[in-house]
């Protein structure tokens, strides 16, 4: 396994915020599958398809 798929794969174990370098704002969180899923059994967070997330949050394509 190459090193670039390594550090992929352990960014997917664990919470991970992703952070423009030029304005240093934060742009995503990747979480594991399986906190996902308990945050979406709990109705912490909305289930949304992606084209509903898109237009809930005004974003346009």
């Amino acid at each position: 396994m190459s090193q670039a798929q390594k550090q992929f794969t352990s960014l997917l174990s664990e919470v991970t915020t992703i952070v423009d370098k030029k304005s240093h704002r934060k742009k995503a969180v990747l979480i594991p599958y399986d906190l996902y899923e308990k945050l979406v059994n709990k109705k912490e967070i909305p289930v949304l398809d992606s084209e509903s997330f898109l237009i809930k949050y005004g974003i346009e394509t």
